[in-house]
């Protein structure tokens, strides 16, 4: 073949491609059993229509709030996509919560903030970075609560148990073991020991591991011995061994056992005899400050929680000393909710939720956080869940109306499509799943809730240090 005929050949394929272009339905042509899809002009000009969320600018805009100042902190509470919405505006919903952070901090106790979410927080994403913020400010160190055993990872500690152990957890696919009570406790899983077992842990140590989780200075044990049997730890931590304690037989109900460490350690070792349920291991400081568990419940869309006993998590929290509890949930139900009343029925279940912690730990403030944008693959274009605005705005209105806070992911991302941007932004801040953040992303969604929080503290210190009324009178002026 000649040049021209070449060209003549390019040509007439160019054409019929534009033809095919110019003429494709964008829901492609169902033949043969199969849907077949081509570019089409329509899709292109429905592209061309989309809002596109500008990643940077969203970025900036929750950046750079000025918490030293009444007019920085008013600017923020007033506009800013990373404030947190509390019950009828007030800015004081937190000053409870604050003072016992000072508290922690100044008598040397531990205030916990018990963080439970869907698989967003897995591997101690978001919550490591508001532990290192809230322990650099108020003091504290180790990784918080772990289970004895577990069916997902952490970053913040290596474990592993031996023996005669069971692990149980509420939630999950049908490979996990369900107990046969519901005795779950704080982290919705527990372990039994039926004679002797061991668990080992230790501290991460990778470059990229914060300080403040390198060691630890205080191990604590929450568990409840069996009916009729009693439960003896022994702690080995490093080099040294502790003196054993134990609970005698006859007595009932979550108990605390706790060992001050002579000095900061990285790894240790816990020996039990007897029988009881262990419902979590906490590595702490013995100087007291902050503490932030991080507990994931894969696939959970946040609303198994009343089906655990009320005793065994009530009395957890309470003598653990959580005072804040943070509940990040809704992507998992976000591909069901395509309907009005599913949406309803969703948030019915979830205010059943907060009823129940409002009254086993009536104490105990709860923010709670809602789901990310999230794409789908439609027809083949990547676009967000029709429906996530509606559901966001459903689940603010659920707490505030519950009397809880919202912090709100999906607006600080930047809205409906942002999730696009956060996948091809370089480095990625998303997954190629276009529903989790990677760890970049996660650590500045972390981050942001940390300056959230430090930001409102830091307003609750200047409202003292200029009178509340004074302060009241400018946050509220035009």
């Amino acid at each position: 073949m000649n040049r021209s005929g070449v060209l003549a050949f390019i040509f007439s394929v160019l054409a019929l491609m534009g033809i095919a272009w110019a003429v494709f339905p964008a829901s492609g042509v169902r033949m043969a059993g199969r849907t077949w899809r081509f570019l089409s002009r329509e899709a292109d000009l429905e592209r061309l229509g989309e809002d596109v969320p500008d990643l940077e600018a969203a970025l900036r805009s929750i950046s750079g709030a000025d918490s030293a100042s009444l007019s920085g902190c008013r600017e923020f509470i007033r506009s800013n996509p990373a404030r947190i919405y509390f019950p009828d505006g007030d800015w004081r919903w937190l000053d409870g919560v604050f003072e016992a952070f000072e508290t922690a901090a100044r008598d040397s106790t531990t205030l916990r903030i018990s963080y439970y979410g869907d698989s967003q927080i897995e591997m101690d994403r978001m919550s490591a970075n508001l532990r290192t913020a809230l322990q650099e400010r108020f003091g504290g160190s180790g990784t918080g609560i772990f289970p004895a055993m577990s069916n997902v990872p952490s970053a913040s500690v290596f474990h592993s148990a031996e023996g005669n152990i069971v692990h149980y957890t509420m939630y999950g696919d049908s490979t996990t073991r369900k107990a046969p009570h519901r005795r779950y406790g704080l982290m919705a899983q527990l372990c039994e020991v039926h004679g002797s077992a061991a668990v080992t842990f230790r501290a991460p140590m990778q470059r990229s591991t914060a300080d403040n989780v390198r060691n630890f200075s205080k191990v604590s044990v929450l568990l409840a011995p069996k009916a009729g049997f009693g439960i003896r730890a022994r702690l080995q931590v490093d080099t040294f061994r502790l003196a054993p304690q134990a609970v005698p037989a006859g007595e009932s109900g979550v108990k605390l056992l706790s060992w001050n460490l002579p000095r900061p350690a990285r790894k240790g070792t816990l020996r039990f005899e007897g029988q009881a349920e262990i419902y979590g291991i906490m590595l702490d400081d013995a100087a007291g400050g902050i503490a932030v568990d991080n507990m994931p419940l894969r696939g959970s869309s946040g609303t198994e929680f009343t089906a655990i006993d009320k005793a065994s998590i009530g009395d957890a929290l309470r003598i653990g000393g959580t005072r804040l509890l943070i509940l990040q949930f809704g992507g998992n139900s976000m591909p069901y909710l395509r309907s009005d009343k599913r949406i309803a029925d969703y948030m019915d279940q979830l205010r059943r939720q907060l009823d129940y912690f409002q009254a086993v730990a009536p104490e105990v403030k709860i923010l709670f956080i809602g789901p990310s944008d999230m794409c789908r693959d439609s027809d083949g274009r990547i676009l967000s869940y029709k429906r996530l605005p509606e559901v966001v705005d459903s689940l603010r209105n659920l707490a505030l109306s519950h009397g809880d806070a919202y912090w709100d992911i999906f607006s600080i991302m930047g809205g409906s499509g942002s999730m696009k941007q956060w996948v091809a932004h370089n480095p990625p801040l998303a997954g190629q799943d276009y529903i989790h953040f990677t760890p970049a992303g996660a650590d500045i969604m972390g981050r942001k809730l940390a300056d959230a929080i430090l930001l409102y503290y830091d307003l609750y210190r200047l409202r003292r240090q200029l009178g509340e009324s004074a302060a009241e009178e400018y946050l509220r002026s035009e």
